[in-house]
């Protein structure tokens, strides 16, 4: 039996499924966002009168009217007014025919391969629920774009729809035991759409401030950026030891020739070694610190630990490693003078969104620098 051609097999998929897609693709609202560095907000169409607000680049607004010079925008504080159709966008939809990654076994991954072929040189793996845009399908193997990258998955792992699509995918990133809303709208206060857990895949078609316009399985939305983190990833807690291995590869190098670096239980001198390494041993960084690293051993996967980051080379990681501080409530999070709460001795209280630099990473504390005030926070709200 011929396979039918490309051409004609989207047409056919469109058909079936614009009607259902289209009802899921569009926010009920329509949204602007300000495109120029700073854009006046006038109480009608004169910019000689003084304005009533200025919204910055990256800001979203629901457009109630527009001609062909203005928008009549509903801020987020509900202030309602006009802009220069100059100063924003509203941003265009593309569509296609996605697909999404579906494995048998929900913790495998699917190999993208250089060419339709089972032999063919592997790309990278991807976990379900991964998206990507179609192309072409012959012989079994679809023809895909990835977040940027073209390769081939086998048809029978992928889910076809038509919807919307971009070459950007993001990758949830809540805090544990958190869910990150989909909202019809770029605020907290925006009816939710769904709930994503940490780990969902979206594709990002519209990059605001604070937030971005994002498409899920068809859907059209709003997630807070703080969450989302650029790439495909898999929740830490559930990663696997390949997936972790995956991150930069450090060497040791030791001041002298006959030194040995400790491998650490935890982040200090005083904790027990795990084991003592000459120099060109090879480790990957887990987590990265101004001061210690954890690591896992190339050549002994089971050996986990931390090192002392001056005595590794690192390859491929900032000079100086940031986290962001991430409340639920978008308020602040304390940055405590010791790893515990019960002294209650906080030095800071720092908002939702700031950057912190990592001194010496762990589970539960983190040891971290912000503003030239070194204190801990607690890990669960640095992403």
């Amino acid at each position: 039996m011929r396979r039918i051609g490309i051409q004609t097999w989207l047409l056919l998929l469109l058909i079936a499924l614009l009607l259902q897609s289209a009802a899921a693709e569009a926010p009920a609202a329509s949204y602007a966002i300000v495109t120029a560095e700073e854009a006046a907000v006038y109480a009608g169409q004169d910019a000689d009168t003084a304005p009533v607000a200025s919204l910055n680049r990256g800001t979203w607004a629901e457009v109630l009217d527009q001609a062909d010079d203005w928008l009549y925008l509903r801020l987020e504080d509900s202030t309602e007014g006009y802009v220069s159709a100059a100063a924003v966008t509203i941003p265009e939809v593309r569509r296609g025919v996605v697909g999404i990654v579906r494995n048998p076994d929900e913790q495998g991954l699917l190999n993208l391969r250089a060419q339709p072929d089972w032999d063919a040189e592997v790309l990278s793996t991807y976990h379900s629920g991964v998206p990507c845009l179609l192309l072409s399908l012959r012989d079994s193997w679809y023809h895909v774009r990835v977040n940027g990258m073209e390769g081939y998955f086998r048809e029978e792992f992928i889910r076809p729809f038509y919807g919307p699509w971009s070459d950007t995918v993001a990758t949830v990133m809540a805090p544990e035991g958190a869910a990150l809303h989909l909202r019809t709208g770029p605020g907290r206060e925006q009816p939710s759409l769904r709930a994503c857990a940490s780990g969902t895949c979206v594709m990002v078609l519209t990059e605001g401030d604070t937030w971005w316009q994002v498409a899920l399985d068809g859907q059209v939305g709003f997630m807070n950026a703080a969450f989302l983190r650029k790439g495909v990833h898999r929740d830490l807690s559930t990663a696997t030891d390949e997936e972790e291995n995956r991150w930069s590869v450090a060497t040791v190098e030791n001041p002298e020739s006959n030194q040995l670096l400790n491998l650490r239980e935890s982040p200090s001198r005083d904790s027990r070694s795990l084991g003592r390494f000459p120099t060109g041993t090879e480790v990957y960084i887990l987590r990265q610190g101004i001061e210690w690293c954890k690591v896992r051993l190339v050549e002994s996967p089971e050996s986990i630990g931390f090192m002392a980051t001056p005595y590794l080379r690192l390859e491929g990681l900032p000079e100086v490693p940031t986290l962001t501080v991430t409340h639920p409530e978008e308020s602040f999070v304390n940055l405590r003078a010791f790893p515990m709460t019960t002294l209650g001795i906080v030095l800071a209280r720092v908002p939702h969104g700031e950057k912190v630099e990592v001194l010496v990473p762990d589970d539960t504390w983190v040891k971290v620098r912000y503003g030239g005030t070194t204190g801990y926070m607690l890990a669960y709200y640095l992403r």
